[in-house]
């Protein structure tokens, strides 16, 4: 396991959002082969929004969608390993939610077929 290539996707997940406000990435500070410190954000699991009322169940829903097709679409880079455990929830300045999107040790670049 190689630890600079999870620092390697997270620089390249920030640059791709970097003008996307509502969806984050962990900074990573430092990184060796064995190695990675990142930046704390502190979130509650997206899976505690489960039962959340509608308007906040619909806007994290169009939030991971727009996160998602972004990836694929847009970037053409995409997180490999997006489960409940790897999105966090925070909120943000105007009190609507943000997304949080940790691991990324995995990811893959898209090629046209």
């Amino acid at each position: 396991l190689d630890m600079r290539i999870e620092a390697r996707n997270l620089q390249r997940l920030i640059s791709h959002f970097r003008d996307d406000p509502k969806v984050n990435f962990p900074e990573p500070f430092l990184y060796t082969h064995d190695v990675l410190v990142e930046k704390f954000i502190e979130g509650e699991p997206i899976r505690n929004f489960l039962q959340s009322d509608e308007k906040t169940r619909l806007h994290l829903s169009n939030l991971g969608m727009h996160t998602v097709f972004k990836m694929v679409f847009i970037n053409n880079f995409v997180h490999a390993d997006l489960h409940p455990g790897n999105i966090l929830v925070t909120d943000s300045k105007d009190g609507s939610k943000e997304l949080v999107i940790l691991d990324a040790g995995m990811a893959v670049e898209l090629q046209p077929s």
